[in-house]
């Protein structure tokens, strides 16, 4: 950050869209390749801010990229991509008109580091990252320390299971309570080149891709089935009828079992029951959505004001009483545009 003299010209539309492509672009690489400075409401905000003023940007459209150079590339037997998210009732509601389900699986949106176990004729051959979406990082000599690893499976099936690595809260107060937090733990053991705190983490399964007719899959609950008869560890999933009873479950897990939970996670996962393998070729996929949680509340007090500066565009930074956020320790927060400094009469030492 670089301390400037407040601008005198309003920012133009194209100048908030070009702050907010890089804002977005920086952010995105920090959350998959280093430590994110801001919470994921903040982000889903830049998200959504960038989505009204420019719906069509290509940003929009892509995924973040998890990739490091110290580990070999492999392609993705099914492209590894992302999901639409939404935050309200209502916009959920919209989603499922649009969808007509009959029945809807929900399942936890796991706060960890998506991964995707290759399979031949039942034998393990290699563990990649998300990647680019299409191309990942092998760190199957990291995968095979994971507790729910599975080497070889009962069948003989050829293609890929999908699952989240977790640090769980216990293991993480017990032994990495100096760092920001179970995700971001998680991504920096799992790019070890020694291995080391990989058996540390966990696996937990929630797809999978047949490629062989050894086991063809019927639908999504049949998939599920199939994990568990492989004895991965699966995530819980409940089958319900109606939107509403989505949006009943989420009020319920969001305020009453999450923070009972081994694991962090921000939301849940929405899919119908039918297969659709060209619509998961998608960058975000029609067939599912992440109806996140509502984000978290809470005060601090403004200590200082740094500017930002990108090419011709100047973003002042609130400098925060450190406070911890959705797991997270959030220190500093943009204040978007001069202007905001001015509605909101913030000062130094004001509570927010």
């Amino acid at each position: 950050m670089t301390k400037a003299t407040m601008p005198n010209r309003q920012k133009s539309e194209q100048d908030q869209i070009n702050y907010l492509i890089d804002e977005i672009s920086h952010h995105r690489y920090l959350y998959y390749n280093e430590q994110p400075r801001i919470s994921d409401a903040k982000y889903d905000s830049l998200e959504d801010e960038l989505r009204d003023l420019d719906p069509n940007n290509p940003l929009l459209f892509k995924i973040g990229i998890d990739s490091s150079n110290i580990f070999t590339k492999r392609g993705h037997i099914i492209p590894m991509m992302s999901q639409d998210k939404v935050t309200q009732p209502q916009e959920f509601i919209k989603w499922a008109k649009k969808r007509n389900c009959k029945t809807f699986l929900v399942q936890y949106k796991l706060d960890g580091i998506s991964i995707e176990l290759q399979y031949e004729n039942g034998i393990f051959q290699y563990a990649l990252t998300r990647g680019d979406g299409k191309i990942g990082d092998d760190v199957s000599a990291n995968v095979t320390r994971m507790k729910g690893y599975i080497s070889k499976l009962q069948s003989t099936f050829t293609g890929a299971v999908r699952a989240e690595i977790l640090l769980y809260h216990n293991i993480f107060k017990k032994k990495y309570n100096d760092k920001q937090n179970c995700r971001n733990t998680a991504s920096g053991l799992v790019r070890k080149k020694n291995g080391i705190g990989s058996g540390d983490l966990n696996l937990v399964f929630y797809d999978a891709i047949s490629t062989s007719d050894e086991v063809i899959f019927q639908n999504e609950i049949h998939k599920l089935k199939w994990l568990k008869q492989e004895n991965f560890p699966t995530i819980p999933t409940k089958i319900v009828k109606t939107p509403q009873e989505v949006i009943n479950l989420r009020e319920d897990i969001m305020n009453n079992k999450r923070d009972t939970l081994e694991y962090d996670i921000d939301g849940l996962v929405i899919k119908g029951k039918a297969i659709d393998l060209e619509d998961m070729k998608r960058t975000k996929p029609m067939s599912q959505i992440a109806f996140k949680f509502q984000a978290e509340v809470i005060e601090t007090k403004v200590l200082d004001v740094e500017w930002s500066i990108s090419g011709h565009n100047y973003t002042p930074v609130a400098i925060v009483e450190s406070v911890r956020l959705m797991g997270t320790t959030v220190s500093r927060a943009s204040l978007a545009n001069p202007n905001l400094i001015q509605d909101l009469r913030l000062k130094i030492g004001s509570e927010v």
